[in-house]
């Protein structure tokens, strides 16, 4: 060991983050593990960078920061609009785990149905990294048109909304001649629709 500072050691190879941190230590330094970075090319543990950089000379006890690499990233692949079971097998494919399933509304996607991921389609993760399936929880308005009112409210009501009927006399007999949202659009559950109806 020479008598003089110190330098930052040379990154080896593909050395190990333990094996780094020792030789760190051997030259006196305090290693500190900072957070993983994907590498196309430095496997998953071993060292991407060190901070200051290898040759920087140092004084005794100076702290060097190690950045291990988290391997070749997966791309999350899009799943939206599947179903989860599919999700789940296609996410499987790509070397993703999958976690919690969680349901949000999303106007685009039909119930049950995965609108998005954690970590989003198209982002990068870890080989084996658990992902959570966010499903949608939008419900698809049936069409009521022509049915009498206490028919369309009965099947919009088991269905989760909340029924504002408009007409002129109170009556489940009478007939519907508008609904707004419109039969086919996704809205949340517990909104309400709105019906018309005559008499």
């Amino acid at each position: 060991m020479s008598l003089g500072q110190p330098t930052v050691p040379e990154i080896d190879g593909d050395i190990t983050v333990e094996d780094m941190i020792d030789e760190l230590r051997d030259r006196t330094f305090v290693p500190v593990l900072g957070d993983g970075v994907f590498h196309q090319t430095r496997p998953e543990g071993s060292v991407v960078s060190l901070s200051p950089a290898s040759g920087t000379t140092l004084n005794v006890g100076s702290t060097v920061t190690v950045t291990p690499s988290r391997g070749e990233p997966i791309i999350v692949p899009n799943v939206r609009g599947m179903s989860v079971d599919d999700a789940r097998a296609v996410l499987a494919d790509a070397g993703l785990n999958v976690g919690t399933i969680t349901e949000e509304f999303d106007g685009g996607i039909d119930d049950g149905d995965v609108a998005e991921t954690q970590p989003a389609i198209g982002s990068e993760a870890a080989q084996g990294e658990t992902v959570t399936i966010v499903v949608s929880n939008a419900i698809r308005v049936p069409s009521v048109l022509g049915r009498n009112v206490g028919s369309a409210r009965t099947e919009l009501s088991d269905l989760g909304f909340n029924v504002d009927v408009r007409q002129l006399v109170s009556s489940d007999s009478s007939i519907v001649i508008g609904q707004n949202p419109s039969a086919g659009s996704r809205q949340r559950p517990g909104g309400t629709i709105t019906l018309t109806a005559l008499p």
